[in-house]
């Protein structure tokens, strides 16, 4: 009986946060006024892309700042498994459709000075040198995480802890690591090798402009955990 009550106690908590947030948006989408049978089409509404953009918005969160960030007005290299990656809608979001995201670089590309691009770590290092700023959009794939995907280890998948710590050994430029993810990552490994992290989570659809607007300052990242 006492842990039905710290459950039913807690339950109460989270829907007394949430409520607030459900109030603002429901009224304007037409996706919770149509729970039940909401079609694919509502998805790409621009009142609906509005909020999207919002909501991420107020979740990200900027996880460490040493006078890297904002990057505007400064040459940047963009490197990264999710540098030019459509797939930010995270492996719950059967009904958004990944083809009409804007990746980080196509919309980054329009408000900084990005004098090197490389989608994923087969990178050249002599062009990182050039930049002022390395920024590093990494993390772990949609599929990595949902329901039945539990892992071993938590920290960065496939080897780019290594990687960010060499590249940071090899070029001792500023970095700024953009993450991607759907679980809390364990980043002890990396984390002194980078001077500014941004944890997007899967932002969704418009989370490239979010993270974009955050970047060069537009936008006060409000995410807290």
């Amino acid at each position: 009986k006492h842990i039905e009550e710290i459950e039913n106690s807690a339950f109460a908590k989270v829907e007394e946060a949430i409520t607030p947030a459900e109030e603002r948006v429901r009224p304007k989408c037409p996706v919770f006024q149509k729970c039940g049978g909401c079609s694919l089409q509502h998805v790409s509404y621009k009142e609906q892309l509005k909020i999207a953009k919002e909501i991420s918005d107020e979740s990200i969160v900027m996880l460490k700042n040493n006078s890297i960030f904002p990057v505007k007005n400064k040459k940047v290299s963009l490197i990264g498994n999710f540098s030019n990656n459509h797939q930010i809608n995270g492996n719950w979001s059967w009904h958004g459709d990944i083809h009409k995201n804007h990746t980080l670089y196509e919309v980054l590309k329009d408000k900084v000075d990005i004098i090197y691009h490389k989608e994923g770590f087969d990178v050249n290092l002599d062009e990182l040198n050039k930049a002022d700023v390395i920024l590093i959009a990494c993390g772990e794939d949609q599929l990595l995480s949902g329901e039945a995907r539990s892992r071993s280890s938590i920290k960065l998948p496939d080897n780019q802890e290594e990687i960010i710590n060499d590249i940071k050994s090899k070029t001792n430029k500023p970095i700024g690591m953009i993450l991607f993810n759907g679980r809390p990552l364990d980043l002890s490994g990396v984390e002194k090798s980078v001077d500014g992290i941004i944890d997007a989570f899967y932002p969704g659809s418009m989370g490239s402009y979010s993270i974009t607007d955050i970047l060069v300052g537009d936008v006060n990242p409000s995410g807290k955990l």
